[in-house]
Parts: structure tokens; C-alpha cells; sequence
């Protein structure tokens, strides 16, 4: 995948649509998390050993892979890929809001039933499949808020606020849900092996804990974002060059960024 998407940006056409070094390491990175979630040991650990393992492995997926891949997705490029496949119209349903916050939050809920969960991990289809729904969703959940495309753009700021500050209260069910109970209501991990000390119920605690703190700290960093953009577009009006600007980081050559800009550069 890594390979693959070097050489998709790598082949941009011409200059003045080349990829910018941040929206390349935002991809690189979604990826290794994308490793270090399903390929690396802990993917071991989570499949039979620690709760707390596999409650990682999808906090991973879910609020750091999602919006890193999606930031590492130049419009540029994608735009003309989504049109030739007529996805538009599937992408803009799919990223609604609402729509996208409960579909979501139901599966990540839907995942950890106790009955779900072992038919899940059961089987090697069920886990890869679960981790690729996960992750799919997840990115349809922060699409609102950091959408390579024009076409189907992000929420403007105040409403990402309000967007991300719901999604933030919709996790504490989750989070409260996991860190108060006692036990593991898991067959899978009956007969695990757990390093001494750590009994079933701090193993779920530490599972609390850890969406806890990488979810608050993925909305956190979401909202300052939206926060002080918000407040620096009220400074300074958003004017078309620096759209221009932005656009050509995005990936989007001299013409396509004059055009949505509204400077009607001509093609190089």
C-alpha cells in the first residue's frame, strides 16, 4: 500500500500538482499505524491474550490511522479518480454527518458485545474484516472535518466545533461503559495469558483507560484545530489566493486551484 501510493503521487501531472511533503508523511504515518494496529505483535496480543491489546489496536484505527490517511489524501489526485468511478455521490451519503457519527459510533459500540466480539475474533476473515469496517467508518466519521475534496467538502468551523464536541460526548458512553465494569465478559480471553498481577478486571480498566486518553486526545487536537483556524479566518478573510494556495498543497494543479479559487489561471 505504502508502494502503491508513492507512486500515485509520484506520478502527479506535472509540477504545480505535486504532492506536498506534509499531506506524504500524514499518509506515511496513517500506514505504519495501520501496521503497527493489525500486522505488528500486538495484533497478537490482542487476538488471545489482553483486552487491552485489542482495545489499542482499534483506538489506533479508529482516531489515528482515519484522519491521517484521510489528510494524506491529496484532492488533486483523488478528484478525478472518484469521478471516473461515479463514487461522488456514494461519498457525499456516506459523510453526512449525522449518518456518520451513528454509523460509527453503533459499530465500534456493536463490536465489543460480548456475543460480537468472540464471533469476531473466532475466525482470521472475521477479525480483518471487522478491523476494515472499523477503519472505514472511522474515516466517514472524520471526514466532516478534514475532507480532501472540494466536492464534498469539511464542515465549515463553528460546526466542526459542535461536530467534534458530539462525537467527543458520544465516546465517554464507551469509555465509561468499559472502565466501570468488573471482568471480562469475553470467552476469548477465558484462557489467556496475562502478565502477573494483571487480573481481568485492571486488564478492562487499562482498555478504559487507553480509549480514554488516545480518544480525548484525538478530539482535543481536532477541536484546537478547528478553534484557532476558526479564529484565524475571522482575523484575516480567506482570500483566493490563499485558497489557491492551499488547494496547490492539496495536490491540485495551477488550473483546477485558479478555477475553484475563482482566479481563472490558465494551465500551465
Amino acid at each position: 500500500m505504502t508502494a502503491g501510493y508513492l507512486r500515485w503521487v509520484a506520478r502527479a501531472p506535472g509540477p504545480s500538482a505535486r504532492v506536498s511533503a506534509g499531506t506524504r508523511a500524514c499518509a506515511l504515518v496513517g500506514l505504519a499505524t495501520v501496521y503497527l494496529a493489525v500486522g505488528s505483535p500486538l495484533a497478537a496480543l490482542a487476538a488471545r491474550d489482553l483486552f487491552s491489546a485489542c482495545m489499542l489496536q482499534q483506538v489506533l484505527l479508529a482516531f489515528v490511522a482515519a484522519p491521517l490517511l484521510l489528510c494524506g489524501l491529496p484532492g488533486g489526485l483523488l478528484q478525478p479518480v472518484v469521478r471516473r468511478a461515479r463514487l461522488l455521490a456514494w461519498i457525499r451519503t456516506a459523510t453526512q454527518p449525522i449518518l456518520a457519527t451513528i454509523a460509527f459510533h453503533l459499530l465500534f459500540g456493536v463490536f465489543f458485545v460480548p456475543a460480537v466480539f468472540d464471533a469476531v475474533q473466532a475466525g482470521r476473515a472475521g477479525y480483518v474484516g471487522a478491523a476494515a469496517a472499523l477503519t472505514l467508518a472511522a474515516m466517514c466519521m472524520w471526514w466532516p472535518v478534514v475532507s480532501p475534496l472540494p466536492d464534498a467538502p469539511s464542515l465549515a468551523d463553528p460546526a466542526q466545533l459542535l461536530y467534534l464536541l458530539f462525537n467527543w460526548l458520544a465516546i465517554l458512553v464507551a469509555f465509561a461503559l468499559v472502565l466501570f465494569g468488573t471482568g471480562l465478559p469475553y470467552a476469548t480471553y477465558s484462557a489467556a495469558v496475562r502478565p502477573a498481577g494483571l487480573s481481568p478486571t485492571l486488564d478492562r480498566q487499562l482498555a478504559g483507560a487507553i480509549l480514554g486518553v488516545l480518544s480525548h486526545l484525538a478530539y482535543g487536537v481536532a477541536i484546537a484545530a478547528a478553534f484557532f483556524r476558526w479564529a484565524n479566518t475571522a482575523a484575516t478573510t480567506a482570500t483566493p489566493n490563499r485558497i489557491y494556495r492551499r488547494l496547490l498543497a492539496g495536490g491540485f494543479t495551477e488550473a483546477q486551484a485558479g478555477r475553484i479559487a475563482g482566479l481563472r489561471r490558465d494551465a500551465p
